[in-house]
C-alpha cells in the first residue's frame, strides 16, 4: 500500500527534524564532553532543549486545524475527538509509569481535547483561548513554582498528577496549549503564516539575547525557565519553532527530490513510532549501562548515528507498503474514522 498523497509534504519535513532534535536532546549529554567534537555535540543539545517539543506542539495544532477545517458546515466528529485524545492520554501515561517519565503525549492528548472544543467556537474561540492561556502563564508559573518540590521526585523524574499536567510539569497546559493554538490559526491563515513565521522568529531571537541582560532571579516571571514553564520560554522556543516551520514549508517544493531529505520526510511521517522506537530501542538499552543516564558523549553519538540511519531507511521501507507507521495505524485504529458531523 502506498503512501497517501494528501499528506503535506512540507509538515512531514520539519516533523521529521523535530524528531531527530529530540534524538539529540535524549542521546547526547548537554556538558562533560573533552574534544572539540564533542563540545560542538554537547553545545548542539544544549541549544536544542524545547525546540523539538515546541515544534511537536506547533506541528500538532497545524495538522488538527486541518483536519477540523469546516466542509459544508460540518466537523470532525465528538466521538472521535474523544477517543484520539483518550489514546494519546493513556498511552503516555503507560509510557509515564513504565519506561519514560514524561507528560508529552498526555499533555497533547489534554490539549487536543481543549483545542477541538475551541475550535468548535470558531475563530473568535481560538484567539481567546490563546488570550486566555499567554495571560495566565506568568501567573501560573509562580503557582507551579510552589509545588515543585513536591511533584517532582529526587531522581529528577515528575510524578503525573492535576498539578504536573496544569502549571508545573515538563508540558503542562500552561503554556504549551498556546502553541498547539498557534498552530490552528496558521493553519487557517497560511497566507498570514510567512509574515508570522518570520516576526516570531525575530521576537524570539530578541528576546533570547536581551533577556539575560535583565539578569532575572530564578521564579522571576522574565527567568527562561522549562519547568515550570515560563513566557519567555514559551516566547523564545515558540517562535524559533514557527520559524523553522515556515521554512521547511517553503524550501520543500526545491530540496523534495533530494534523497536525503526524503528520507526525512519519511521519518516526519512516522515520528511517534521513532518517538516510541528510541526509547525502547536506545534508552532503555542504555539505562542498564548507565542507570544515572550519564554516558559519554560519543556513546550518544553513535546511537544517534546508528537509529538515524535505521529510521530513515527503515521508514521509507514501511511507507512503500502502509500509509503509516506502525504506532500511528495504532492510534488511528483506537481512534477510528474521523467522519464529519454538525458542529455542536
Amino acid at each position: 500500500m502506498k503512501p497517501s498523497t494528501s499528506r503535506v509534504q512540507g509538515l512531514d519535513a520539519a516533523r521529521g527534524v523535530a524528531v531527530i532534535g529530540m534524538m539529540v536532546m535524549h542521546l547526547i549529554p548537554t556538558e562533560g564532553s573533552v574534544s572539540w567534537l564533542g563540545k560542538v555535540a554537547t553545545t548542539s543539545s544544549h541549544f536544542l532543549e524545547g525546540k523539538p517539543a515546541a515544534m511537536f506542539f506547533l506541528l500538532a495544532g497545524i495538522v488538527w486545524g486541518i483536519q477540523h477545517k469546516k466542509r459544508d458546515g460540518h466537523q470532525v466528529n465528538l466521538s472521535y475527538v474523544l477517543r484520539r485524545s483518550s489514546a494519546l492520554f493513556v498511552l503516555g501515561a503507560i509510557l509515564h509509569v513504565t519506561v519514560w517519565s514524561t507528560e508529552v503525549l498526555t499533555s497533547l492528548g489534554l490539549c487536543f481535547l481543549l483545542a477541538s472544543g475551541l475550535n468548535r467556537l470558531g475563530r473568535h474561540g481560538i484567539w481567546m483561548g490563546l488570550l486566555a492561556v499567554v495571560g495566565l502563564t506568568p501567573l501560573v508559573a509562580i503557582l507551579g513554582s510552589r509545588w515543585i518540590a513536591q511533584d517532582w521526585l529526587e531522581s529528577g523524574e515528575a510524578s503525573l498528577n492535576f498539578r504536573t499536567a496544569l502549571f508545573d510539569g515538563s508540558y503542562p497546559l500552561f503554556p504549551w496549549l498556546a502553541l498547539i493554538l498557534i498552530g490552528i490559526l496558521v493553519s487557517n491563515y497560511s497566507e498570514v503564516s510567512v509574515k508570522l513565521g518570520g516576526t516570531a522568529t525575530g521576537v524570539a531571537i530578541l528576546t533570547w539575547t536581551s533577556i539575560p541582560l535583565f539578569n532575572p532571579s530564578e521564579g522571576s516571571i522574565m527567568a527562561i525557565s522549562w519547568v515550570p514553564t515560563s513566557l519567555p520560554f514559551l516566547v523564545i522556543n515558540g517562535g524559533i519553532a514557527l520559524g523553522l516551520v515556515y521554512l521547511s514549508m517553503t524550501m520543500w517544493s526545491k530540496v523534495k527530490d533530494k534523497p536525503a531529505f526524503r528520507a526525512l520526510e519519511s521519518i516526519g511521517q512516522t515520528s511517534l513510532t521513532h518517538y516510541l522506537g528510541h526509547i525502547l530501542l536506545l534508552i532503555v538499552p542504555l539505562r542498564h549501562w548507565y542507570p544515572a543516564e550519564e554516558w559519554p558523549t560519543r556513546v550518544g553519538v553513535i546511537a544517534l548515528i546508528l537509529y538515524s540511519a535505521f529510521a530513515a531507511y527503515g521508514s521509507r521501507w514501511w511507507l512503500r507498503r502502509y500509509n503509516k507507521g506502525p504506532a500511528e495505524t495504532f492510534v488511528s485504529w483506537i481512534s477510528g474514522p474521523s467522519r464529519t458531523c454538525n458542529a455542536i
